[in-house]
């Protein structure tokens, strides 16, 4: 694999009830005024971004992803799991395999003005592009985003820095990834950004926060595998949503008291599947623990 490739792809790789309508008073408008993001919550709306996964004309699906940048921002990369790009079959005990999901674009809605949120539009990120085959019947097409193995499910797809200049979209970076000398104790709270069921604010495009809390012992790996358990109530949409630290403006490190203005967090890992009738989910390290 690429040494360039961000570190955390190194370690890690998502009723209504009917109500009488009434009339609008002439004097009220219906238009909502440009409205831009309080500073202290920018970073998290702008890091996370929805996903819409398609194969061909059909969508499949909906997911979460954020932005992971080097540190000279020379490069960019979508960050999701792994079952959003692929998903093969699963074998069942005495039964044959069927199913498998296997898209090959996915569509990304983006902020394009940083003073009007209602400003988005789609990006289109391909899976695959063509390559020579040497069988008429079946191209060849090569992937375009990167795993460590299929056991881990996270993967990374670098974009086009150029496109996204355009577009209003903030970047985990390496200092982001939680220190070694911050520990976490069972029960801790944890945040995870993203769209369950695809639910988002669709007039402003930001995400749904959720609240969860450390299950497993941090940061030992659970049962050997690269990540941990988080109990939190979470649905389908929310593949390869952040999980970060609580923001605090005081917190512990190294044993000392430390004060921040304005409050800090880290990324912790990258949420996945789990076993949602305990409301158990793995979160993928997003750092060397």
């Amino acid at each position: 694999m690429n040494r360039t490739w961000p570190f955390l792809l190194l370690i890690a790789i998502a009723t209504t009830i009917a109500t009488p309508q009434t009339a609008t008073p002439p004097e009220q408008s219906l238009t909502t005024p440009a409205i831009s993001i309080p500073e202290e919550n920018q970073f998290v709306s702008l890091v996370t971004v929805p996903i819409r996964v398609f194969c061909e004309d059909t969508q499949l699906g909906t997911a979460t992803g954020f932005f992971f940048a080097t540190e000279n921002e020379s490069r960019l990369f979508l960050i999701t799991n792994r079952h959003v790009v692929i998903a093969e079959p699963q074998p069942q005990q005495g039964r044959q395999q069927s199913g498998g999901q296997y898209p090959n674009r996915l569509v990304l809605k983006l902020h394009t003005n940083p003073k009007d949120l209602k400003q988005s539009e789609d990006y289109v990120v391909q899976l695959y592009r063509p390559t020579e085959s040497t069988s008429k019947d079946r191209p060849k097409k090569e992937r375009l985003w990167r795993e460590i193995d299929k056991t881990t499910d996270v993967v990374a797809i670098e974009l086009n820095t150029t496109d996204f200049q355009k577009y209003s979209i903030a970047k985990f970076m390496q200092k982001d990834l939680l220190p070694s000398d911050i520990h976490l104790g069972l029960g801790d709270s944890l945040v995870v950004i993203g769209y369950p069921l695809g639910i988002s604010d669709q007039v402003f495009n930001l995400p749904i926060a959720r609240e969860a809390t450390v299950a497993s012992v941090f940061p030992i790996p659970f049962e050997g595998n690269r990540y941990f358990l988080v109990d939190a109530r979470l649905h389908p949409g929310t593949s390869g949503s952040p999980v970060i630290t609580r923001p605090t403006s005081v917190y512990t490190r190294g044993g000392q008291l430390m004060s921040s203005n304005p409050p800090v967090f880290y990324l912790v890992g990258i949420n996945s599947a789990g076993a949602p009738e305990l409301n158990l989910n793995t979160v993928w390290f997003a750092a060397r623990t």
